[in-house]
């Protein structure tokens, strides 16, 4: 094979290569592709009756609390015996009032005419759901998953048909070793044979120098980022060292300086106790 055919063989190799890595990712993109979330159904809400409070007109401060003055747990004994009781009464008496009675029946209505309201407004929404939006969505993800389907048929063909070709290119020109089939290599040795007068063996034979110099380079780089780690903690570890000695010596002076201290202060202690006894 002259250096044209080998040029061009080679170009057909990096291209279907290239096309297959392009399919491959089409393919793996289409299968974690899905449809839209089926839309959710409409919620029945349930309104509560929210009767008016009752307000006890029983006060807690009052003239009943004037024996505070005498006994401070008067409160006490006042909550317990007289005022609960007096509240729970006036609660009852409320609650059975027709005053209050007419408005719970009054807060009733309401709540029952709101009900009201929005079942309506939810059995609309629930045909318009059962009817309308589900028979549609239900139609797209029809259309979508045949559209789909169809994709990954035609991507899967593609790519087997791609594969196929590359594999028969390969077994009749022998042109290049399984090892050196990869794109950066292929694209190396391409550009290489067809940029110059080099065969493809001495193409490969070039690639494996470029490889072994970045290998070398890479493994360079690693030493140096390895010797730089390295200086730091050397770095760190003088400076803590630095940092640890002050502070002994410095703990070493206190305990000079309190010695001597002591020692003065023992001295003259003996000397104002001499000149007591005289």
């Amino acid at each position: 094979m002259n250096t044209p055919e080998q040029v061009e063989t080679l170009k057909q190799a990096l291209d279907l290569t290239l096309r297959r890595e392009e399919l491959q990712n089409r393919a793996t993109a289409l299968s974690r592709q899905s449809f839209k979330a089926k839309p959710a159904p409409p919620v029945r809400t349930e309104i509560k009756v929210e009767y008016p409070p009752i307000k006890s007109n029983v006060k807690f401060w009052g003239v009943e609390l004037l024996p505070t003055l005498i006994f401070i747990l008067w409160p006490i004994f006042y909550y317990f015996l007289f005022y609960k009781k007096r509240k729970e009464e006036d609660i009852e008496r409320i609650k059975n009032s027709e005053e209050y009675k007419a408005s719970c029946a009054k807060a009733e209505e309401d709540a029952k005419a709101k009900q009201a309201e929005i079942d309506e407004k939810y059995q609309a929404d629930k045909k318009e759901y059962e009817e309308v939006i589900l028979p549609q969505y239900e139609k797209d993800l029809a259309a979508w998953q045949k559209k789909h389907e169809e994709e990954m048929n035609a991507c899967q063909a593609d790519l087997s048909d791609t594969q196929n070709r590359l594999e028969k290119l390969y077994e009749e020109t022998k042109i290049i070793p399984v090892q050196y089939r990869g794109i950066p290599a292929l694209r190396h040795i391409y550009n290489t044979v067809s940029s110059s007068d080099y065969s493809v063996r001495e193409a490969i034979e070039a690639y494996e120098q470029e490889r072994a110099r970045q290998l070398e380079v890479a493994k360079i780089q690693e030493q140096q980022r390895a010797n730089d780690i390295a200086d730091e903690k050397n770095d760190l570890l003088a400076e803590q060292n630095e940092i640890a000695e002050k502070t002994r010596k410095d703990a070493r002076n206190a305990a000079f300086v309190g010695a001597i201290q002591s020692h003065n202060r023992n001295k003259s202690l003996k000397g104002i106790d001499k000149s007591l006894r005289r």
